[in-house]
C-alpha cells in the first residue's frame, strides 16, 4: 500500500499541474485506461469479496497513474535523456539486491522458489525473464555511438550479474 500511496499521491501533484497550466491536453489521448478501475469500482458493490474487489481497483488505479507518470515524464527532454540510465541502475539493483539475499545480507521472504532465484517477483521465470530484458538492454545500448566511458562502464559491469542471476534462476 505505501508504493501505492506515493504513485497515487505523485499522481494527484502531476493532476493539478497539469490543471492550472492548461497541460491536460497532453495525456488526455490516454484517459481511456482509467475504464480497467472503473470496472473494478463498480464490481466492489456486488463482489464476493469486497475487499479483493477493492485491492484489485486501487491495484488497477495505481498501474494507471504509473502510466500516465511515464508518458508524461518521457514528454520533457531532460527526463528522457535520464530515463535509459534510470532503467539500468534498477537493473542493477534488483540483480545485487538478490545476491545480497543468496549471501543471507539481506532476507526477503520467497525470494527462492525450491532454490531458484526469484526476488521480490516471487516467480523464478519472472524474474529470469527480467534478468534477461536487463541483459539486453544493455547490449542494444553498447551499440550507440557517442557513448562516454562513464556510460560504457554502467553498460558493460552489470552484464555478468545480470547473466548469473538469469541462470540462477533456472528459467
Amino acid at each position: 500500500y505505501s508504493y501505492q500511496l506515493l504513485i497515487l499521491v505523485l499522481f494527484s501533484f502531476l493532476f493539478i499541474r497539469l490543471v492550472l497550466y492548461k497541460e491536460w491536453n497532453t495525456l488526455a489521448n490516454f484517459s481511456f485506461i482509467f475504464i480497467i478501475p472503473l470496472c473494478y469500482f463498480i464490481a466492489t458493490f456486488y463482489a464476493v469479496s469486497p475487499q479483493g474487489a477493492w485491492d484489485s481497483f486501487l491495484r488497477s488505479t495505481t498501474y494507471c497513474a504509473f502510466f500516465l507518470l511515464l508518458i508524461w515524464s518521457t514528454k520533457k527532454e531532460k527526463i528522457n535523456k535520464l530515463l535509459p540510465i534510470i532503467f539500468q541502475v534498477t537493473g542493477i539493483w534488483i540483480a545485487i539486491y538478490m545476491i545480497l539475499v543468496n549471501f543471507d545480507l539481506l532476507h526477503y521472504p520467497k525470494s527462492f522458489i525450491d532454490e531458484r532465484f526469484s526476488g521480490f517477483f516471487q516467480y523464478p521465470n519472472t524474474f529470469g525473464m527480467t534478468m534477461v530484458v536487463f541483459y539486453l538492454f544493455s547490449l542494444i545500448m553498447l551499440t550507440k555511438d557517442n557513448l562516454n566511458k562513464y556510460l560504457y562502464i554502467l553498460y558493460t559491469s552489470p552484464l555478468v550479474l545480470y547473466f548469473f542471476c538469469f541462470i540462477a534462476s533456472y528459467s
